[in-house]
């Protein structure tokens, strides 16, 4: 790779990481942008298909738990093979049956055994007489057109959910779940724990007082920031949590932001409802299990001064996200439909073989 590319791979790697950029679409669409600039300019086949494998291989070796840029990393991989494989197979044996499909876990299954120490094996792109540069850019320009953006079809039937004068408590800042309340268009009392030390917060009202006054909506929604210390005092004047999945496991366990798991606990205790938002991109073959941690280790920077990060003598950890089991959850909605989170292992099933 190229020192543009490396300063490009560079740039997106510390977005991410200092937390930038808090929208899944936009996550998903920069990723593959990144590919795409990479391989715009390559000179020949083989460093089209280099640059792919190098680039998503060290995206999914950084960010394990970013189910976001898994995902993606693993069908812009899938198209490459498919078309390599295709190519060589229609020219081996012109009656041999198309592969199967893939699914997703063979997808992901079958790129995390790709090291580098086979590299020597990597198929002969560069035989192809097409220009692999084009047709990869096709390929991900039509994927890129097919991820549409999700938070209008989540936020869609808002009002089946959340009704007049209801009280709700949400976690962290999410475009999902200040979509939906603003498409409620009603009356609402909505209670946003202050996350210090980050105090994202205060960021979660500011975006719904912002999509409020740019859709002219005719809701009235009053916002209270209040300590992170009040969510169980809190939770007996609530009558819905809302929470946002970064990652979806098979049987129906989310991991969500900080805290959430405390105001999933709370509202288990007083048989409140707990409503889970998440985008289809961000389910994963992976179950939850009880016990483990899928926290992410973020940058002290982001919450503390430099001085004090570089004069302590002190280790700083600054973890983000808790996991929350599908038995502290009532509902979970998606672009497409509302459903239990016992249904989640059969929406999963949709892209994954039986055997699986």
């Amino acid at each position: 790779m190229n020192q543009v590319i490396l300063d490009n791979l560079l740039k997106y790697e510390l977005k991410i990481r200092r937390n930038n950029e808090n929208n899944s679409h936009h996550i998903a669409i920069e990723t593959i942008n990144l590919i795409l600039d990479a391989i715009k300019n390559a000179k020949s086949n083989a460093n089209v298909e280099d640059l792919i494998r190098r680039i998503t291989d060290r995206l999914i070796k950084d960010f394990p738990n970013d189910t976001i840029i898994k995902n993606i990393c693993s069908q812009v991989i899938v198209k490459l093979e498919d078309f390599i494989k295709d190519y060589h197979q229609r020219n081996t044996n012109t009656n041999a049956q198309m592969r199967k499909s893939h699914s997703l876990l063979q997808i992901i299954s079958d790129y995390t055994n790709f090291t580098s120490s086979n590299s020597d094996e990597l198929l002969s792109s560069h035989e192809l007489p097409e220009d692999l540069s084009y047709v990869m850019k096709s390929q991900l320009e039509e994927l890129m057109n097919d991820l549409s953006n999700p938070y209008p079809d989540i936020a869609k039937n808002a009002s089946d959910y959340l009704h007049a004068n209801d009280v709700v408590l949400t976690i962290g800042r999410s475009e999902s779940v200040a979509q939906f309340i603003v498409s409620a268009k009603c009356e609402l009392t909505v209670f946003i724990p202050l996350r210090a030390p980050r105090n994202d917060g205060i960021d979660m009202a500011n975006k719904i007082k912002n999509l409020l006054s740019t859709n002219k909506s005719s809701s009235k929604v009053k916002i209270v920031v209040i300590p992170d210390a009040s969510v169980f005092a809190i939770i007996p004047k609530v009558n819905v949590v809302l929470l946002s999945a970064r990652t979806v496991f098979a049987n129906g366990g989310i991991i969500s932001f900080s805290l959430s798991h405390a105001a999933a606990l709370a509202a288990s205790r007083y048989s409140k409802t707990v409503i889970a938002l998440y985008w289809e991109m961000k389910l994963t073959s992976d179950m939850y299990h009880p016990g483990e941690t899928y926290a992410i280790l973020k940058d002290p920077r982001q919450v503390m001064d430099d001085e004090i990060v570089d004069q302590t003598d002190s280790t700083i950890i600054y973890p983000d996200g808790d996991s929350i089991p599908p038995e502290l959850i009532t509902l979970m909605k998606n672009e497409s439909k509302a459903h239990v989170p016992t249904d989640v292992f059969s929406i999963v099933q949709q892209n994954y073989f039986v055997d699986e």
